[in-house]
């Protein structure tokens, strides 16, 4: 029968948003490790346990020894917390010192706070391409200062849809 009628569970083990999360979930960890890292670990853990019960910590084991990188922090984070972030941007460009500020706040329920590789995309009037600055942002509230050679006409959070997060942002 269903996985959604088991009856030990208090809510339903499999709605959209399990698989959706799950999905985007998997998503941001590609980011994070990268492509080549990534499928050597799926592969990896595909062999190793096929036809065999896993847990998330052997799958989260077989991705560290594929990249090389400690992920504990990041399953940690997306996977054991009953939240997303909530990020709040702000932006302006002064043009006096020919500096890009952004402001960045995480507002979500809880006392949880993410460690988040957060892009940001500017474009200057000099130029229609984006210039992506890569930032960690890990506290409740960060500021991040940057040199500008032309005006900062516009500012994208996540440009490329990387993170499961609600972006509250004022253009």
């Amino acid at each position: 029968f269903p996985s959604h009628d088991r009856t030990a569970e208090k809510e339903p083990v499999t709605n959209n948003l399990t698989y959706q999360k799950g999905a985007w979930i998997l998503h941001m960890l590609r980011v994070l490790v990268g492509d080549a890292a990534f499928q050597k670990g799926i592969q990896t853990y595909y062999r190793k346990y096929y036809h065999a019960n896993a847990t998330t910590d052997q799958f989260r084991m077989e991705m560290e020894k594929a990249s090389g990188k400690n992920l504990e922090q990041f399953f940690k984070q997306w996977l054991y917390q009953p939240t997303n972030p909530v990020v709040q941007a702000d932006w302006q460009y002064d043009a006096n010192q020919k500096k890009l500020r952004v402001v960045l706040s995480q507002t979500q329920s809880g006392n949880m706070i993410f460690d988040l590789p957060l892009e940001i995309a500017y474009y200057t009037k000099d130029n229609p391409k984006a210039n992506i600055m890569k930032l960690a942002f890990n506290k409740q509230q960060q500021t991040f200062e940057l040199d500008t050679k032309a005006p900062v006409k516009k500012l994208v959070v996540d440009p490329n849809n990387i993170l499961l997060a609600t972006i509250n942002f004022k253009q």
